[in-house]
């Protein structure tokens, strides 16, 4: 029940979603595109980085060249189907050419391959394909942008799962991870 949910810690979620949304929203759908897509790019790299913080094996520069590549992965996205189709192979293939041009064990070598490949991957192709869809410009008849549209969506839906595993944890977890 929500007894269980300490009254503050509620509180405090319901006050930040409450102040977060509309900003959330003006930025998505009022903020010049280049600067949102600016936003995009740069939250690609902070979210690799910070996955890859969880692997001691990484060094600071195995986390900046693979955060540089998933913002070169999301950036292209911009460029169309056609760039995209180049920049998907070939960002992958970049990075294990630099995690196994580097003298040093074979097997370090491929953990740190995999690592990057899986921030590539899972955070850079996540990213990519929000890009995509905040680029592209369909206006639906009248004057709303439905790359806005298409991108708040993904944001509800995100927030709304997030929201609601929270809530199921609350209810239904007896262990905490």
């Amino acid at each position: 029940s929500l007894a269980q949910v300490p009254e503050a810690a509620l509180l405090t979620r319901v006050v930040t979603g409450l102040v977060l949304a509309p900003l959330v929203i003006w930025i998505t759908l009022w903020l010049p595109k280049a600067v949102m897509l600016t936003i995009l790019v740069a939250a690609t790299s902070r979210c690799v980085d910070e996955l890859l913080r969880m692997y001691p094996e990484l060094r600071p520069a195995d986390r900046v060249a693979v955060a540089l590549l998933a913002a070169v992965l999301a950036l292209s996205a911009v460029g169309g189907p056609q760039w995209f189709a180049v920049v998907v192979p070939l960002v992958p293939v970049v990075w294990l050419t630099i995690c196994l041009a580097r003298p040093g064990d074979v097997a370090v070598a491929a953990r740190r391959a995999a690592l990057g490949s899986l921030g590539l991957g899972y955070v850079g192709t996540s990213c990519a394909t929000m890009v995509a869809l905040f680029a592209r410009n369909e206006p639906s008849g009248g004057s709303f942008d439905t790359g806005r549209g298409a991108l708040l969506g993904v944001f509800v839906i995100v927030f709304a799962g997030d929201t609601g595993a929270y809530f199921a944890g609350r209810f239904f977890g007896r262990t905490k991870l």
